[in-house]
């Protein structure tokens, strides 16, 4: 594979996002058209896939002490930077919340999900003093396909739910030539990764610290205090993990870096495999390519299942990344990469998204711990050589069956989820 084909790929996958992607996504599009506009914000009415209504519906918000789309929708609208893009709730004030929850509490900002497309989709429409835009985000959480303002259409491009947008699918390549083109990537043109490892684990300590969310993170930390957990690198790893994940879907005003959109994917794709590259003691050359690895695989295996879906992506597909760098950090063969990555996929694969929410940093550190554990077997040659349940023989076919059982066997999955949330609420 080409090398500059590789690294346009993390750079597109591999952003600064504040606050859950879902409701970021819902914020962006009401905050691009009310920026059009100008004016009070009057009404706003949000529609949205429904894997991205799931993600979105429960998750905390940062700046505020709430959660959910119509606050995330309303916020973007009245005080949201479109220019920043994932980060478009960086510059929100006390006021802007206020005035916010106002529009909420009057019953000026609605939200339904719908059927078609999937995937990643939302579409805004905000109505000012001066009129009403509608905009639609498409295929990626950050990639605004469509514009119209006051009925003229100003913006339009076909997208798709494409994972990437660099002319072709990682899929269609064999693994084993991606992760050997991860693995030759220059260190100047990766650099920008090791970034990611500072912006995740500053949230991780965060989580420990102040015990936010679910306090998943420091509740393993207090076990590990009492000696109920041991402290090797398997109990460190989830505990960070959970940690950043409490902090995140609790609405900590703090970025996490994402991979494939998404900022829980990003934790796992990246903590676990750059504390395991700690402790081998590995310069950061070998570090950073270990990380394109990580969210390399994590792409592929998102173009499998798309990148909303009922399974759950942060554990299983970034899973399946940090497997992969681990074992290669490992010193590992990819005949040993494959065979832990069917062993995750033989562990995990039955692990449903029912939404972000807190109980995320549970899946989360599940993930992490697996992902070491499989390394270390896969090593010692210890996986599954032989085609039994949906794992095959070659990796590609087993990811293949995981991708089936997603959309297919699973299809169902996400109205059900949505059923219970909402009647929950209702």
């Amino acid at each position: 594979m080409k090398h500059g084909t590789l690294v346009k790929i993390l750079q597109e996958q591999v952003q600064p996002a504040l606050g859950c992607t879902e409701p970021v996504a819902i914020a962006l599009a009401c905050a691009k058209g009310a920026r059009l506009l100008g004016g009070e914000v009057r009404n706003i009415a949000v529609s949205a896939s429904k894997g991205l209504f799931k993600n979105a519906h429960g998750v905390g918000i940062p700046k505020t002490d709430e959660k959910g789309i119509l606050i995330a929708a309303a916020l973007g609208a009245v005080a949201g930077d479109p220019d920043l893009g994932l980060q478009v709730l960086k510059n929100v004030q006390m006021e802007d919340v206020d005035n916010a929850k106002k529009l909420v509490r009057a019953g000026l900002v609605s939200a339904k999900f719908v059927n078609e497309p999937q995937g990643v989709y939302v579409e805004s429409k905000v109505e000012t003093a001066n009129g009403e835009a509608i905009v639609r985000i498409d295929g990626q959480h950050n990639n605004i396909s469509y514009i119209e303002v006051n009925g003229q259409i100003v913006h339009q491009q076909h997208v798709g739910q494409k994972v990437t947008n660099v002319g072709y699918n990682l899929k269609d390549f064999p693994l084993n030539d991606i992760i050997a083109g991860a693995a030759g990537l220059k260190p100047e043109d990766i650099s920008f990764l090791l970034e990611g490892i500072a912006i995740n684990k500053r949230i991780a300590e965060y989580g420990i610290k102040n015990r936010v969310g679910l306090g998943i993170g420091g509740g393993l930390a207090l076990l590990q205090e009492k000696n109920v957990l041991g402290c090797d690198i398997i109990d460190q790893v989830k505990t960070m993990v959970a940690a950043a994940s409490d902090a995140r879907m609790g609405g900590v005003d703090l970025p996490v870096m994402t991979s494939c959109g998404s900022g829980n994917q990003g934790i796992v794709a990246i903590m676990p495999v750059a504390m395991m590259a700690e402790k081998l003691g590995k310069r950061e050359v070998a570090t950073a390519r270990a990380l394109a690895i990580s969210h390399l695989v994590n792409v592929y295996v998102k173009e499998h299942l798309g990148k909303l879906s009922p399974i759950c992506g942060c554990s299983v597909s970034a899973g399946l990344g940090a497997t992969a760098a681990i074992t290669w950090l490992l010193g590992g063969s990819f005949e040993q990469i494959s065979g832990a990555m069917k062993s995750i996929i033989a562990n995990l694969s039955g692990m449903i998204c029912d939404g972000a929410k807190g109980s995320c940093s549970f899946k989360l550190a599940t993930s992490a711990g697996e992902a070491i554990i499989c390394a270390y077997l896969a090593i010692n040659n210890i996986y599954i050589h032989a085609a039994q349940g949906i794992v095959e023989e070659s990796l590609e076919g087993t990811i293949q069956n995981l991708s089936m059982i997603s959309k297919k066997g699973m299809e169902k999955t996400d109205e059900a989820i949505l059923d219970i949330l909402l009647q929950r609420v209702s």
